[in-house]
């Protein structure tokens, strides 16, 4: 149904202003004041040269409109079990109008498809609190805060092997 529509591609640069457009509205349905939604937006929001050090895959639908957005990079090791290479996703995104209709499982699966072709051994995901719920039903678990100088409080984990 829906799901054979949608295609999964890298996101270009053309795509920014689009990008930006799926974030704004996503975190626009955060339980978060709206007072606070519209001050922080920006630190969520990308620009050209986020590119050259960021990776991005996109979600599209039938009439070629992003309507979700994986973004993610190459994670500190100091941030990960036993100090191993993993991926950092910055964040998962779906258009409102296609929340539960797993757009945003499907762009976990890319993500670990992209651990796994890139011997990475986990992916790694400091979770904004709304979103807690989404990375454990993707079967990811939360880590300790061993060091809270360093480390988020809502930081999730999955090996790539055992997606």
């Amino acid at each position: 149904m829906l799901n054979q529509k949608i295609k999964f591609r890298n996101g270009k640069i053309s795509d920014l202003d689009n990008i930006n457009t799926v974030i704004k509205d996503a975190i626009m349905t955060w339980d978060l004041p709206e007072r606070v939604k519209r001050l922080s937006i920006g630190s969520y929001l990308y620009n050209s040269l986020d590119f050259e050090h960021i990776n991005f895959i996109v979600a599209v639908d039938v009439d070629c409109n992003i309507i979700g957005v994986a973004t993610w990079n190459d994670a500190d090791n100091k941030d990960t079990p036993s100090a191993c290479n993993a991926i950092l996703l910055h964040g998962i995104y779906v258009s409102p109008h296609f929340h539960h209709k797993n757009i945003g499982t499907q762009l976990i699966e890319k993500i670990n498809t992209v651990a796994m072709s890139g011997n990475y051994k986990g992916v790694l995901v400091k979770a904004q609190k709304d979103a807690i719920g989404f990375f454990i039903s993707q079967g990811m678990k939360k880590l300790d805060v061993e060091n809270p100088s360093r480390h988020y409080e809502n930081r999730f984990w999955k090996d790539a092997i055992t997606w």
